[in-house]
């Protein structure tokens, strides 16, 4: 149950931002020490999902804020990515198995929870903003003579015929995550042996990896369909995904 008091008790939630890359976010009481256990208990109370504090955190329990090595608890990466500062000041930011598994957001940077004297904080969790089959958020302007945006695919991820609706009823195709995977429904933007959802391979193109992180490139009949930029690297489609972003391409009005 959503309140608006100041003096929350455990488990109470409050909404502090909406539709940030996605995402309604919630101030959430914890009880006891800011530990990881506690965090994900509070988040989980409300339904609620945890945003990593870092993509490096990702233990499988948090959200994976798609900004890069970027973390949410130090103010100078706030700035950075626009995430208001005062939103994220004073919130213990999850880290899972990492240090002390919290960072606080105070005093203009960042500091690890400490079990002795930190109970009761706050702690920030997330829900996704809910969208439908095709809907459409931009993603990169004129790349390579194209626009690239991230769509919605309502259904399984391992499932060609899925990628290409979605794309198809924004009048787009999806991007071929390999040019040996091109199969005459997807559009090929790397050259020869580079895979677009690998990081090591973004950084030879200059393609911003916060842009492909956590989102799904088409692989036709090959593999699973499709492969997933995830956490620095890729892995295939699996049974669990459902309803993800897939990339998806039109040739751009952007004349040089």
């Amino acid at each position: 149950m959503c309140v608006t008091k100041d003096n929350l008790t455990h488990g109470s939630a409050r909404k502090v931002l909406s539709n940030w890359r996605g995402y309604n976010f919630f101030k959430v009481k914890v009880q006891g020490e800011m530990t990881a256990q506690n965090i994900r208990n509070a988040c989980r109370a409300n339904h609620l999902q945890i945003p990593c504090d870092h993509w490096h955190y990702n233990d499988g329990n948090c959200v994976n804020m798609r900004i890069g090595p970027i973390h949410m608890s130090y103010p100078p990466h706030n700035r950075i990515v626009g995430f208001p500062v005062d939103v994220a000041d004073h919130v213990f930011w999850y880290t899972g198995p990492h240090g002390h598994g919290a960072l606080e957001n105070v005093n203009g940077s960042h500091r690890w929870a400490d079990i002795n004297r930190d109970y009761g904080g706050d702690t920030m969790c997330v829900q996704a903003v809910p969208r439908s089959d095709g809907d459409a958020r931009k993603a990169y302007d004129n790349y390579r003579g194209f626009d690239l945006f991230k769509v919605r695919v309502d259904g399984r991820m391992k499932n060609q015929e899925n990628l290409k609706r979605a794309c198809a009823k924004n009048g787009m195709k999806p991007v071929c995550d390999h040019p040996a995977y091109y199969d005459g429904h997807c559009i090929k933007l790397f050259p020869h042996w580079l895979h677009i959802s690998y990081r090591p391979h973004n950084s030879h193109t200059g393609f911003p990896w916060n842009v492909a992180d956590n989102t799904f490139f088409y692989t036709g009949p090959h593999g699973h369909h499709s492969l997933k930029a995830e956490g620095g690297s890729h892995r295939w489609a699996n049974d669990q995904d459902y309803s993800g972003d897939v990339m998806c391409a039109k040739a751009s009005d952007v004349r040089w």
